[in-house]
């Protein structure tokens, strides 16, 4: 097995734009599984893919939109389900979910809204879930990685991420507008997975093909991959000079 195996388990926008599940990709070290980011169709990537959500150890957040946070409130669900219906079903760890300031918080009150409070106040009497989080311009240990965050252009909390496991370097934008924060997470990376929302049209705060080109010759990654596909480069990736995620790709590091 490779050191590091990279699933894109949703590689799409909030609209399901060509037909794509929200942003979530499963991080597969020897002994540990880790979500970076976790869409609200989290839990149907994973079905898709014959894994089981009690088998996933943690969840590393780059921000705290509905499609790359929505789907924790799922999987503490999950949790409260399983462990009524008996124990050998419940996870034995706690799951450890990662994020910028404020995830917490954020995480409550969704569940409270929802009204699945009750499952929350559960998983936190049981210690089934455990928050850290991941300060600015600081490497924080997040189970088997050592994450690096750093600001991005998009929300308030908005993180861009590196992550480092065992020799190998993972780049991750989250949702950004063009940030030389890109170059830093993005440098001498074995991976830099990196959104382009459209092909064309500028947004300050989400980054497209255009700019991305632009601006490649400064990122030193080995590999690169778009992912976040929206509606106008769904309908153009022909034109696409980078290479593009789908629903299940698979990248061995």
């Amino acid at each position: 097995m490779a050191d590091l195996r990279v699933r894109f388990l949703g590689s799409g926008d909030p609209f399901a734009s060509g037909g794509r599940l929200q942003a979530t990709i499963l991080l597969e070290t020897a002994q540990k599984r880790y979500l970076l980011d976790c869409g609200a169709t989290a839990m149907v990537g994973l079905a898709r893919h014959g894994v089981e959500s009690q088998t996933i150890d943690g969840v590393i957040i780059s921000h705290l939109h509905g499609d790359h946070v929505g789907g924790v409130p799922l999987f503490i669900l999950d949790w409260a389900v399983k462990s009524g219906a008996g124990a050998d079903e419940a996870r034995r760890l706690p799951l450890l979910i990662a994020g910028p300031a404020g995830t917490e918080a954020c995480v409550r009150r969704v569940m409270q809204l929802y009204r699945w409070g009750d499952a929350y106040d559960a998983a936190i009497r049981a210690h089934a879930i455990e928050f850290t989080t991941l300060p600015v311009g600081r490497i924080t240990p997040v189970g088997p990685f050592a994450v690096l965050a750093l600001r991005a252009i998009h929300t308030p909390e908005a993180l861009v991420l590196r992550l480092a496991h065992n020799g190998v370097t993972i780049g991750y934008s989250g949702d950004t507008g063009w940030t030389d924060a890109l170059v830093t997470v993005a440098a001498a990376a074995d991976l830099f997975i990196c959104v382009a929302y459209t092909f064309a049209t500028p947004d300050p705060t989400m980054l497209d093909h255009a700019t991305l080109r632009e601006q490649r010759p400064r990122l030193s990654c080995k590999r690169l991959i778009l992912t976040h596909i929206g509606a106008e480069l769904q309908e153009r990736l022909a034109e696409a000079q980078e290479e593009v995620a789908h629903d299940g790709l698979l990248v061995e590091l």
